[in-house]
């Protein structure tokens, strides 16, 4: 064992002195800092995320952070590392969230940030999305997802050209939110179950080409595929799935169409039908992933949401944060 942690030293002091992609820093590799994480399941990953905090307009806010062991040395960051902000769903906790999406950040070789949303009137966490119980919150979620991202960059060392936010359901409602608001703080977005509220497509035009996935079920009942822009179920108007991404690939000027289904993934799953939008400005692209008759869920059994969304990131990451991950994974 002491062999194997002198090479691996030997190995790292010369990639970290010979590339200057890496951060410049002291390399102790104690035999208790270099976790095996291979093997271990999500929730068995989530024993190694930490708990911080940060104040922000005035309100301590609490976010969650995992670093694959494979990207640190000792108490350090390797510097480029992606990162993942990764936001729950309404009334939904950041601890323990989507175990397996952990998995896949330690498969791929991205560090996952996700931060605990605040109360509303109801007593239920959330992301401000303007939702009739999230009225006269003055909190401004959208600067604070988007100062964490900053602190977590210019402090630790994130790659601000490697950050991508994902969610799930009012998470996946950022997304469009941030996409409008922080199109340069991001580098892609990944939805599961969010939509498009009428009132931030109306208060907040996109601006520029964004790389855009959304995973989304036809029989959704709380999101509805069609939309809601009558507000019948209570959440606020919003747009039909179709109609928000064919605005995406609109303004990315994505040029390309390839649609196509889904090798079965589970002898049981659904159907899943890609909706690939490609060759847009600056190589931005739009995908949509219909599961037909799939409901409000993390689709488990239709098809590996955690590993498409981690291999839809890697594709735009930048060089630097590839030469990490390529090097150590």
């Amino acid at each position: 064992m002491k062999r194997t942690l002198l090479i691996l030293s030997i190995i790292l002091a010369t990639v970290f002195t010979a590339n200057a992609q890496f951060s410049d820093v002291y390399l102790n590799l104690a035999e208790d800092s270099l976790v095996d994480e291979s093997k271990l399941s999500g929730e068995e990953l989530w024993k190694y995320a930490t708990l911080d905090r940060i104040l922000d307009q005035g309100v301590q806010r609490e976010y969650w952070l995992y670093i694959p062991s494979k990207l640190k040395v000792h108490s350090f960051v390797i510097k480029n590392t992606p990162l993942v902000i990764a936001l729950h769903g309404y009334d939904g906790k950041a601890y323990k969230y989507f175990p397996e999406l952990l998995e896949a950040a330690r498969d791929y070789g991205f560090a996952l940030c996700i931060p605990v949303g605040i109360m509303d009137r109801e007593g239920k966490t959330g992301w401000n999305v303007g939702y009739p119980s999230q009225r006269g919150m003055r909190v401004d979620d959208g600067r604070f997802i988007m100062n964490l991202t900053r602190m977590l960059q210019d402090d630790m060392g994130f790659s601000k050209n490697s950050t991508f936010c994902t969610g799930m359901s009012n998470g996946g409602d950022m997304c469009y939110m941030l996409s409008r608001r922080y199109p340069n703080i991001f580098k892609a977005f990944a939805s599961m179950c969010g939509t498009l509220m009428t009132d931030i497509s109306e208060r907040y035009a996109l601006s520029k080409p964004v790389n855009f996935m959304e995973i989304h079920g036809t029989d959704d009942q709380l999101a509805r595929w069609a939309g809601d822009p009558d507000n019948k179920l209570g959440w606020g108007s919003y747009m039909s799935v179709p109609q928000a991404i064919d605005e995406l690939k609109t303004i990315s000027g994505c040029i390309m169409t390839d649609i196509h289904e889904l090798e079965p993934y589970k002898k049981d799953s659904k159907l899943v039908i890609v909706h690939s939008y490609t060759g847009g400005k600056s190589g931005t692209e739009v995908v949509l992933y219909e599961v037909v008759n799939g409901v409000h869920s993390y689709f488990k059994d239709d098809l590996d949401a955690p590993g498409k969304i981690m291999s839809f990131f890697k594709s735009h990451c930048s060089p630097d944060a590839l030469e990490v991950m390529q090097t150590l994974f």
